[in-house]
């Protein structure tokens, strides 16, 4: 009785889920849900779910597809366990669920008022500004590295200004709200900014940008992904020139500080062995949703060319992470010691 009721029972997608077709794929994007990647079969069921239907239904549809009897029920359980993860289906469980959520702030109007002039920009000049900002950074952080202005550790704790502490507040909500311009520089809506719990960095901020999954421009997905490492490098450079300019000091001891935070900070964003802004990057680029997976995961034998440049670059990115840490335990690791003497 209970089974045949449950059979009856409407299951219907919740009314903020926009679909996105591409092809044979569709892509489901909600307010207070993960964005949702669909192919084959499941697109068919999804049409029937946008306008609300029972689970007798959809068996019944998977039978007409000449879906075995024995394979009908697992196959809708499957499905449907899919979308109730990505939390893309209405209950009567909703508002509690959204009441028991993280709040977010709506940086929405904030990141279309900034994204506004980059828009107005011809395409071509404003790649062409963001290549100049990044080399001017570049440059300003190699001639203050040079000077040993930046790389020497440890600072000098007692002559720290509030900037050497307090400044990673307005650094990492930079990078932040750098993800909400650049998800509004394409066009797409910014749902909110939000903290949550991540198992590599603690609590951490977030912007959720999942309608740039809508996007069906790479490129454009690849920059919203980039936009926060992007913003670090120029925060970077913006620190190196302070501390070019300042007389050794307080101040200069706040910048090597902040610059050896975020130097780290933007290595554990690009690094392509775990969920990160390089590897969302990478994605969004070669358009496989499976690439950190298949690449890391060399039991799989992939060999596309895709899987093999990631690996490249993941090998890259070791080389460099062992010789920053070369440098720090050959050249600073004395001065630290002569420090705490």
């Amino acid at each position: 009785m209970a089974a045949a009721m449950t059979d009856q029972l409407e299951i219907k997608l919740k009314p903020d889920v926009k679909i996105a077709r591409r092809g044979d794929e569709v892509v489901l994007v909600g307010e207070a849900s993960r964005a949702l990647r669909l192919a084959g079969t499941s697109c068919q069921l999804i049409d029937l779910l946008a306008a609300g239907c029972s689970r007798k239904a959809l068996g019944m549809h998977l039978q007409t597809l000449g879906f075995p009897a024995g394979q009908i029920e697992p196959a809708i359980a499957a499905f449907l366990s899919r979308l109730a993860s990505a939390g893309v289906l209405q209950s009567k469980h909703d508002s509690a669920n959204a009441a028991q959520g993280r709040r977010m702030i709506n940086v929405d109007p904030l990141a279309r008022f900034f994204a506004r002039p980059i828009l107005l920009l011809p395409g071509w000049l404003a790649v062409s500004l963001g290549a100049l900002a990044l080399l001017a950074a570049v440059a300003s952080i190699t001639v203050a590295s040079f000077k040993g202005r930046l790389l020497s550790f440890p600072p000098d704790f007692s002559r720290l200004s509030p900037m050497g502490f307090f400044g990673i507040i307005p650094w990492v909500l930079l990078h932040e709200f750098s993800h909400a311009v650049a998800c509004r520089s394409i066009g797409c809506q910014v749902s909110g900014l939000g903290l949550r719990f991540r198992k590599w960095s603690g609590l951490s901020f977030f912007v959720d940008t999942r309608y740039v999954t809508l996007s069906p421009n790479r490129w454009a997905k690849a920059w919203v992904a980039l936009a926060g490492p992007f913003m670090d490098i120029i925060l970077l450079g913006v620190v190196s020139v302070m501390a070019l300019l300042s007389p050794a000091g307080r101040l200069d001891d706040s910048c090597r500080l902040l610059f050896l935070m975020m130097t780290g900070a933007l290595f554990f964003n690009l690094n392509p062995w775990r969920a990160s802004d390089g590897s969302n990057a990478a994605v969004a680029l070669s358009g496989n949703t499976r690439l950190l997976a298949d690449a890391l995961s060399f039991r799989t034998g992939q060999k596309s060319l895709g899987c093999l440049g990631y690996r490249i670059a993941a090998l890259v990115y070791l080389l460099l992470f062992a010789a920053g840490v070369g440098y720090f335990m050959c050249v600073s690791a004395p001065s630290a010691g002569k420090w705490f003497r």
